[in-house]
């Protein structure tokens, strides 16, 4: 069993690239923002659920996220990066709860148990056709689409709702660390996902930060 697991980690482009380079920083950094990752999408999942509510949170953003991350999995195997398989097995396996909550405290509209179905179809579509860089950027427009809805959400209601802050800056620091490690490997598809998704990101921060300051103010002067 160990030489089983051996030789798959020699398999992978870390192993083989292995130094001071970008690729090991890189690599190096996705898998310690695992951790902060981890703990931001637990923190995201406990204030809706002690909260009892999802207030503006975007179903497809969370769901295509998680469906994505799942997607991950086999072009990791594909580009033979264990990081990519790894990282993103656990990322997508902590949005369940998040869902979840989203589910019980809001409930999904038939549209949205629909997309959610059709958005599961990228783990098979990844695995079974052979396009699969082709297939991999189109769903990176999509991943592009979803960040921007809970934007758009944001933007729509004007407050902060049950969103998490921490998740927001988790994902901006995350982000950056990525846009390093897929340059390094010239993954295509990420190279061209992650910057769009970071600028996404900071936008989606700026307007938290404006509702949550009008919020706070609102509140000190009904005291």
């Amino acid at each position: 069993m160990l030489d089983f697991v051996l030789n798959i980690v020699e398999q992978t482009v870390e192993y083989r690239g292995f130094g001071l380079n970008a690729l090991t920083v890189g690599a190096a950094g996705a898998l310690a923002l695992l951790l902060f990752e981890a703990w931001a999408l637990i923190q995201q999942a406990r204030t809706i659920w002690r909260d009892r509510s999802a207030d503006i949170l975007s179903t497809y953003w969370f769901g295509y996220t998680a469906c994505f991350a799942a997607a991950y999995v086999p072009y990791g195997i594909a580009i033979q990066s264990g990081t990519l398989v790894f990282t993103c097995t656990v990322w997508s396996a902590l949005h369940i709860p998040i869902l979840w909550g989203i589910h019980k405290f809001r409930g999904y509209t038939a549209k949205e148990t629909v997309t959610m179905g059709a958005f599961v179809l990228m783990v098979p579509v990844m695995i079974w056709l052979p396009w699969i860089d082709l297939a991999y950027l189109v769903f990176s427009v999509g991943m592009v689409y979803a960040f921007a809805t809970q934007t758009w959400e944001l933007w729509k209601e004007e407050k902060t709702g049950s969103l998490e802050i921490k998740l927001l800056a988790v994902y901006i620091v995350s982000t950056t660390f990525w846009t390093i490690y897929v340059f390094a490997i010239n993954a295509l598809a990420l190279m061209i996902l992650n910057p769009v998704i970071l600028t996404i990101t900071i936008a989606t921060v700026t307007l938290w930060c404006k509702y949550k300051k009008r919020e706070l103010a609102a509140a000190a002067s009904n005291k």
